[in-house]
């Protein structure tokens, strides 16, 4: 689990917190270093269970080959 793996977006950042205790200072952290930005935090158990993370999943996919491109 790492809050590093967070998304930076126009005017917000959405922060993976993990039901822990050390959450809430994350949340403080990232107040800090981006001032001009609302933290949204995101509960990632989930997600970090499934391989990922907030930064992850936003990325874009490949088409698939199988997929004619036009």
């Amino acid at each position: 689990m790492s809050y590093i793996n967070h998304y930076i977006a126009n005017g917000a950042v959405l922060l993976p917190v993990f039901d822990d205790p050390a959450d809430e200072e994350a949340v403080r952290t990232a107040a800090r270093v981006y001032p001009d930005r609302e933290i949204v935090p995101i509960p990632a158990l989930e997600i970090v269970k499934g391989g990922g993370g907030i930064h992850c999943i936003t990325q874009q996919e490949p088409l698939p080959a199988t997929r004619s491109r036009r």
